[in-house]
């Protein structure tokens, strides 16, 4: 089961889509809620979770800080982007700090809640399955390790 927390400002649309999402269909559970990246970084610190839904712009801590500090503290975590934003600056930071998904609110009602739980559980799935080959790669010392070399080798031949 896909652990997720829901961060927003707005109480009604967090609570909206907590309600209103269908995420046992995509073995996703709301396991928390925030109204602000502090709260949200707070709660990611005592509690497991797979995957963050964040709003960009929320007073106390942005989205945008949230994602940064998400990614150097628990880099485990998938993050989706749920906002008013259509800007490619926005878009192009979130992707830079590692979002699989950047859903438009206004885009939100034209589409289906299934279609966009489906897309983030199937990155979440893609994104696993390589982790998973990763682990079994020669030097990893058991099946939860990761083996990743910082050095590169080249076989040169000498005429």
């Amino acid at each position: 089961m896909i652990k997720v927390l829901v961060v927003d400002d707005d109480k009604l649309v967090r609570k909206g889509l907590i309600s209103v999402m269908p995420w046992q269909d995509f073995e996703m559970e709301v396991i928390g809620e925030a109204n602000n990246g502090a709260k949200a970084l707070e709660f990611l610190d005592n509690h497991e979770v797979d995957l963050l839904l964040t709003d960009l712009e929320m007073p106390v801590m942005s989205g945008m800080e949230l994602m940064r500090l998400v990614r150097e503290r628990h880099p485990e975590v998938y993050i989706a982007v749920l906002t008013l934003h259509q800007d490619f600056e926005y878009i192009q930071e979130a992707i830079r700090l590692g979002a699989i998904d950047y859903i438009a609110k206004v885009q939100l009602e034209k589409e289906r809640f299934e279609e966009v739980l489906g897309r983030i559980h199937r990155r979440i799935t893609e994104q696993e399955g390589r982790l998973r080959k990763l682990r079994i790669l020669p030097g990893a010392s058991g099946p939860d390790e990761f083996f990743v070399t910082d050095r590169g080798y080249a076989l040169l031949t000498v005429v």
